[in-house]
């Protein structure tokens, strides 16, 4: 059960940690009353648990939204790793300058189809996340994303890209060392890769630092010489810029798409919207889901 809850979300924490609570007493035994009066109060409490789960997630306002695709519970990139993908193998550095950790990539297995996984990675601690820039990359990682994308495409590995980033690094040192042409480039070279690339949106998408790994829709098709697909996990955003601009907020939902080359994957995440899908259980069920077809 999760610990931390948004303002919207305590009032089913509190009715959560109540159930958990009854739950344990049926278990071992302690408290006052019957195990049938225990086992109908655990009932009665899992159904107004679920309908006030209804309640609050169907009527989402924006910055709801946004709030949750942000949520300190949500899977991270390593988490998808860990649970979804076989023999990882995390690859470092750009060759040119160091080592970026807000966007990591490496060599890993799906369903026994060798594959090449690149991201950005947010930390859970304050140490980690000082480490990571908070998932914000440097020229350096994108520099290294565009290296793993063109190595794949030596070795003909389908590119899966997990975007979870408020932007790219906004610092003087990373504009200094060409934040700008990184991304350009990384936009340029993917538009021509010839092996599928699939882009999950898996929390926040913030403006270019999204866009260098991510499938760009503007980009036009006859430049597109294999199939690439975006696609989101259920409550993510998209921003057109990088700052806390709720105008320019587009709510990602999950929608259809058509299978590439790369099995299930390519399908649609969810075929409802979870109302859990901000939890470490929820969003990676939900790509679990069609990773077991």
């Amino acid at each position: 059960m999760a610990t931390y809850a948004l303002d919207f979300e305590k009032p089913l924490l509190e009715l959560e940690t109540k159930l958990a609570e009854l739950k344990r007493h049926a278990a071992t035994g302690e408290g006052s009353g019957t195990a049938g009066n225990l086992d109908g109060e655990i009932r009665r409490l899992e159904k107004r648990c679920a309908r006030l789960q209804q309640e609050i997630f169907n009527e989402l306002s924006r910055w709801q939204v946004v709030q949750l695709s942000r949520h300190p519970n949500r899977p991270y990139m390593l988490d998808y790793v860990q649970r979804l993908f076989t023999d990882w193998a995390e690859l470092h550095g750009d060759r040119s300058f160091g080592d970026d950790q807000a966007l990591i990539g490496g060599l890993a297995r799906f369903d026994g189809e060798p594959v090449m996984l690149i991201g950005q990675q947010k930390g859970r601690s304050t140490k980690e996340n000082i480490a990571r820039s908070f998932g914000m990359p440097r020229p350096e990682g994108y520099r290294k994303a565009l290296r793993l994308m063109k190595l794949a495409e030596r070795f003909g590995r389908p590119v899966i890209a997990f975007i979870d980033t408020p932007g790219a690094y906004p610092g003087i040192d990373a504009e200094e060392r060409g934040q700008a042409e990184a991304i350009a480039v990384c936009l340029e070279e993917m538009a021509g890769l010839l092996v599928p690339v699939v882009s999950v949106v898996i929390g926040e998408g913030g403006s270019g630092g999204a866009l260098a790994i991510g499938d760009n829709p503007f980009t036009e098709r006859r430049f597109r010489r294999v199939g690439a697909r975006l696609l989101t996990i259920p409550r993510a955003t998209e921003f057109i810029n990088g700052e806390d601009d709720r105008g320019a907020t587009r709510h990602l939902s999950p929608r259809p798409t058509r299978p590439v080359s790369l099995d299930a994957i390519v399908q649609q995440l969810a075929e409802r919207p979870r109302t859990d899908a901000h939890t470490s259980d929820g969003s990676t069920s939900s790509l679990a889901t069609v990773c077991d077809r």
